[in-house]
């Protein structure tokens, strides 16, 4: 007896609701686990929200001539959270985080610079998160010419139940990197430390946050799930977000900088410190823009997510040039990079990308530099923008 579509459609949604159920009583154990051991956010960190909280809410920034001011007034005086990474020293190379090797005796005399500049070599393992921290790719089928609208409509919600049964089934891998068992493949782990493992709990801890909700929706939905995610894309995981939403965020945040980028801009010199956390905070995207409709947020929470976030960057760019720089980044990865750093990409490529991301990496870091300056440096590029970058630092002030 042949089976009929709508039979086919009903024991994929079955088989679907098992695994979304049997996935949300999992992650939320895990998620209780992980709570109680570490803090609430994935980029929280526990240092002082800094001097630009204590001066916002005192009342007490003034106007600034220029957006290196604000820097120095941001972060002369704060106290910098204790950082992840590893302290590197003139012993402390990346071969020596990522390799097992025994440490080399220091040498009484300083070795002569190579006659030709060679590459540093690169760990991509600790660059990268794993694979599964990505969506899936999403393989929808061609229209058949010969075929009816319900059929390819019907093939069609199946790719996408695919899709979404394959990023749910990733958190649980994820799950498994994070909380290894005996059965956990250990290459797939990333080195403790490191930007890849960094990174890996800190998009697990964004996805389980959302699971439960979003595994009610697809439940209700079904295959008109890609339409509704549309309209609600914070309730999606990460592993779960269809190409075109992913667009449509990208465009949605950058159309937003753009806007912030020019109401800056027009304040001039009479810009005050609120103004600029604020256009920091548009453009790196860490408040709502429903914040900016109803304008309620006070202005010392907005500049202590900001300086999370600029503190979550120092540390991400340390880790980043520990594992070997840009170079060390897999293409999927360099977008997400960019888009962390307030940078554009939409309709560019990803050389272009890796471009702009080395020259951030170049501006903001040199040797012996305190997190302190590199964060300042940072508040300053993203006051300014992208063609009005100097070649070197020295030419910004």
């Amino acid at each position: 007896m042949e089976t009929s579509p709508a039979t086919v459609c009903s024991t994929n949604s079955l088989k679907l609701q098992f695994v979304v159920i049997h996935l949300s009583i999992l992650s939320q154990i895990q998620l209780e686990d992980h709570l109680s051991h570490s803090t609430s956010g994935a980029m929280r960190h526990d240092a002082p929200l800094g001097a630009l909280r204590l001066r916002l809410s005192a009342g007490r920034v003034g106007p600034l001539s220029t957006p290196s001011r604000f820097a120095l007034l941001c972060y002369a005086n704060r106290r910098v959270s204790p950082s992840t990474a590893p302290s590197i020293s003139k012993a402390t190379t990346p071969q020596r985080l990522y390799s097992s090797a025994p440490a080399p005796q220091q040498r009484q005399q300083q070795e002569p610079p190579p006659k030709e500049y060679s590459s540093p070599p690169t760990f991509p393992q600790a660059a990268n998160p794993p694979a599964t921290t990505r969506p899936p790719p999403l393989d929808l089928p061609t229209r058949d010419p010969a075929a009816s609208t319900f059929s390819h409509l019907f093939n069609t919600g199946k790719a996408y139940l695919t899709f979404y049964k394959t990023g749910l089934s990733q958190i649980h891998t994820n799950t498994r990197l994070l909380y290894p068992n005996s059965k956990t493949d250990r290459a797939d782990i990333p080195p403790p430390a490191s930007r890849g493992a960094r990174h890996l709990r800190a998009r697990w801890t964004h996805d389980i946050r959302r699971l439960p909700v979003f595994a009610l929706l697809l439940v209700v939905c079904g295959e008109t799930t890609p339409l509704v995610v549309l309209a609600v894309p914070s309730i999606v995981p990460f592993t779960c977000r269809i190409p075109a939403q992913v667009k449509q965020i990208q465009r949605k945040l950058e159309a937003r900088r753009a806007r912030s980028a020019a109401e800056f801009q027009a304040a001039g010199q009479d810009a005050t410190g609120a103004v600029v956390a604020a256009h920091l905070a548009r453009s790196l995207g860490v408040i709502s823009p429903v914040w900016d409709r109803l304008g309620l947020l006070p202005d010392r929470v907005v500049a202590g997510r900001v300086q999370e976030w600029i503190n979550h960057l120092v540390e991400d760019d340390g880790l980043l040039e520990q594992a070997g720089g840009v170079d060390a980044l897999v293409d999927e990865e360099v977008p997400l990079a960019c888009v962390d750093r307030g940078l554009d990409v939409v309709g560019r490529s990803e050389q272009g990308l890796r471009q702009v991301l080395a020259r951030w990496l170049y501006l903001t870091r040199s040797h012996g530099m305190g997190d302190e300056e590199t964060a300042g440096r940072m508040v300053a590029l993203l006051t300014r923008r992208e063609e009005d970058w100097p070649a070197k630092w020295d030419q910004m002030m």
